[in-house]
């Protein structure tokens, strides 16, 4: 008898804590929510990335990684010429993270395009980059960031040398550096792009009979032709996962 007692209290209060609970969540959600002064973005055309071809024997060792500019729409389709920059536009990469999809940049660069679209002012254009890094997880294997890292800059000096191709007369037209945009460990890699590299290219990263600038131990002493990096939750204090010496010499 006592102990059915027993049951029964506990039962009652259990039920009575999960009832409190919800009446305090309830509460807390009707009265002490602010006003949502978040704006509302939308897409009106299918986003897409265009693959931007860059010469073999330069990228050999970085095979698995692509380089696309973000498209809406009608400027998804191939045209004769190719693609086309103009005076005006600025260039911009979006550097992904831990296994991350290259689509990801779209939350940026639609509302950018967008907003070019119905601005008056056609001067400026942010042309928006990304990379797809094969969703590697680069957050869990040091030789992976360093990888990544030459690869970026890879893309930013090819970038710049695209621009070479606007018609204008004025070298001052053309953008001479890339903006920068990391989220997670991109961050970090778009961070990284001014330290000296001292990455080694193993044999199986480089394609047989192909050329590689690399070597043992290689600092790069190049100019490196960015001026603004925005990083977004990027870890910059300390690695989130330190399992090899690789990672931990890296920060």
């Amino acid at each position: 008898m006592m102990n059915n007692k027993i049951k029964l209290l506990t039962r009652v209060l259990i039920t009575s804590l999960v009832l409190a609970l919800l009446a305090i969540g309830v509460d807390d959600y009707v009265n002490k929510n602010g006003e949502n002064d978040c704006s509302m973005t939308y897409m009106y055309e299918s986003p897409g990335l265009l693959p931007i071809k860059m010469p073999i024997d330069e990228t050999a060792p970085f095979e698995r990684y692509k380089l696309y500019l973000y498209c809406e729409g009608s400027d998804c389709l191939p045209t004769p010429g190719g693609i086309q920059f103009s005076v005006g536009d600025i260039p911009v990469l979006y550097v992904t993270g831990n296994d991350d999809s290259p689509l990801q940049v779209r939350s940026l660069a639609s509302v950018a395009l967008d907003k070019w679209r119905k601005s008056t002012d056609k001067s400026v254009r942010f042309r928006f980059f990304t990379i797809d890094f094969s969703k590697e997880l680069s957050a869990l294997y040091g030789p992976l960031l360093e990888a990544q890292t030459e690869y970026v800059k890879y893309c930013v000096d090819f970038i710049v040398k695209l621009f070479d191709s606007i018609d204008s007369d004025e070298e001052a037209m053309r953008p001479s550096t890339v903006l920068l945009v990391g989220n997670s460990m991109g961050g970090v890699i778009s961070r990284g792009i001014f330290v000296p590299s001292t990455m080694t290219i193993t044999p199986t990263s480089v394609k047989k009979g192909s050329k590689s600038s690399f070597g043992e131990k290689k600092k790069n002493k190049e100019k490196i032709q960015v001026n603004t990096v925005i990083t977004l939750a990027s870890p910059h204090t300390k690695p989130i996962a330190p399992f090899d010496e690789e990672i931990r010499e890296y920060y």
